[in-house]
């Protein structure tokens, strides 16, 4: 195009398209020279262009050091590397898994047959006894429900007694959580308290021994006791009972209905037509219950302390002409005795007015008369709840008070 050609030139050829091909190696575009050997990058398929062989450079720039093209799984992300899961490197639990000490009590991981329970040791357990001395102490197992389950022997005068006895006894949900009791013994009154702990000697059992803390009636701290705990035997799985199907039941038996009445509602028959008092309570009873409750700030009756008290209670005549209706239990040494007698009473014109008395129960001697209550009317207590009665002795004077219910 008048300018002198400055090297051999060789038109480019175009393809079907109206595309230029690539120059060969060595050879100028367009006056330009061509710095280094070049290919031209091959197209897959798709329009892209495949990463090039190791070694070889890419649009001018030098490949830094060998690559693999990484391979793509169904949804076009790479794999993840050897030794992982999802991405993530894969762990061990070995570590978690549950070590000897953690093993069930038993080795079929049902409840054990028998618990063994030895009380090694009391420390400092506080004094129960006069003048500061140490207490003669021994300790009890009682279960869920009251049951005594062991007593152990006394040890003499020792703040700190070394007991080691130990108990066996069947394991149930009743001695499971067991009450243990430390008491002074006493020859002439009741036992009188040092400590008391609850234990679950589930959680103990196949433990080492261990210190238990003890407390009082008020929740004071008193002492501690240090025991060991274990287990022996399993308890087998109860088979299911066998199934037995119902007996057929005969259909009842039509009843009449009178028209008006649902059938599900009882027909109440007419009762016997009572005279009514100005209190609106009826003349007449066919019985009443008469419960003695507990008692209150009873003197004592005996040589050396509190009585053993009982329950009497006799008809209108008293202990002259009356007649004894009911006699309880006795309760030993106690200045508030729990009674809970209960007498049921038929209510005739003899027998509408009682009297109570409570008596010490004396062994070799006659009972002496702790107190009385005298002249109470049954038909007029019925319903009043429970109240209190102030009994006197046999000379007139305050001796206490007893709590009654009548219905």
């Amino acid at each position: 195009y008048g300018q002198q050609q400055q090297q051999s030139y060789a038109p480019p050829q175009q393809n079907t398209y109206g595309h230029t091909p690539a120059p060969a190696v060595g050879q100028s575009t367009y006056g330009q020279q061509q710095q280094q050997s070049y290919a031209p990058p091959q197209q897959n398929t798709y329009g892209h262009t495949p990463a090039p062989a190791v070694g070889q450079s890419t649009y001018g720039q030098q490949q830094q050091q060998s690559y693999a093209p990484p391979q793509q799984n169904t949804y076009g992300q790479p794999p993840p590397p050897p030794g992982s899961v999802y991405g993530q490197q894969q762990q061990t639990y070995s570590s978690n898994l549950p070590t000897q000490s953690q093993a069930p009590l038993t080795p079929a991981g049902y409840p054990p047959s028998t618990i063994t329970l030895e009380v090694i040791e009391g420390r400092s357990l506080p004094s129960r006894d006069s003048f500061g001395a140490p207490s003669d102490c021994f300790w009890m197992v009682l279960a869920k429900s009251g049951k005594l389950l062991f007593q152990s022997k006394q040890i003499i005068k020792d703040f700190n007694p070394k007991f080691n006895e130990k108990t066996t006894f069947s394991y149930s949900e009743d001695s499971r959580f067991v009450l243990i009791k430390v008491f002074d013994k006493d020859t002439f009154t009741s036992n009188d308290l040092v400590g008391q702990a609850e234990v679950d000697v589930l959680s103990l059992a196949g433990r080492p021994a261990s210190l238990i803390s003890l407390k009082d009636e008020k929740g004071k701290d008193a002492g501690q006791l240090y025991i060991s705990v274990s287990s022996a035997g399993h308890q087998a799985p109860q088979a299911p009972a066998p199934y037995h199907a119902p007996a057929p039941q005969a259909p009842a038996p039509y009843q009449f209905q009178q028209p008006g009445i649902n059938a599900s509602t009882p027909i109440q028959h007419p009762v016997p037509y009572q005279i009514q008092q100005p209190n609106g309570r009826p003349s007449t009873v066919p019985s009443v219950t008469l419960e003695v409750i507990d008692g209150r700030g009873l003197p004592s009756r005996d040589t050396f302390g509190a009585s053993d008290c009982f329950v009497t209670v006799y008809s209108g005549g008293g202990l002259r002409s009356g007649t004894k209706l009911f006699e309880g239990k006795k309760v030993i040494k106690s200045y508030a005795p729990t009674f809970n007698e209960i007498a049921a009473i038929p209510l005739t014109d003899e027998n509408r007015v009682v009297h109570i008395y409570i008596w010490d129960k004396d062994q070799f001697t006659a009972n002496d008369l702790v107190g009385k209550y005298e002249n109470l009317d049954l038909a007029s207590a019925v319903g009043r709840g429970r109240f209190p009665l102030r009994l006197v002795d046999q000379n007139g004077q305050p001796a206490g008070e007893i709590t009654v219910n009548v219905t």
